[in-house]
C-alpha cells in the first residue's frame, strides 16, 4: 500500500494517496519503502496537515479487506481513466 500511495501521490491523486500511506505507515513499511516517507511529506505540503491527517486517519482504521477493496476501486478508477484519454482524439 506505501508503493501505491506514492504512485497515487505522483499522479495528484493526493486523497487517495493520503488514504493509502495512514494504512501504510507501520515501522516496518517506512524502514523498508523510503517512498513512503517521501509521499507523506509531500502530501503534508500539497494538502495541509489536518487534510491529511483526516484522510490518513481513516486509512489507519480500515480493515485489511476494506482497505484492499478501496485499493482495487482507485486502481480501477485511473486505469478507466487511462484509456478514455487514449481513446480521445
Amino acid at each position: 500500500m506505501g508503493v501505491l500511495a506514492h504512485y497515487f501521490d505522483g499522479i495528484g491523486q493526493y486523497e487517495v494517496a493520503a488514504t493509502l500511506s495512514g494504512f501504510a505507515t507501520t515501522t516496518f513499511a517506512t524502514n523498508y519503502v523510503p517512498e513512503i516517507q517521501i509521499a507523506i511529506t509531500h502530501l503534508r505540503e500539497a494538502l495541509g496537515e489536518g487534510a491529511y491527517a483526516s484522510f490518513a486517519g481513516r486509512g489507519a482504521t480500515m480493515t485489511n479487506a476494506v482497505m484492499a477493496k478501496y485499493a482495487l476501486e482507485q486502481i480501477d478508477l485511473v486505469r478507466a481513466e487511462l484509456l478514455h484519454a487514449d481513446e480521445s482524439p
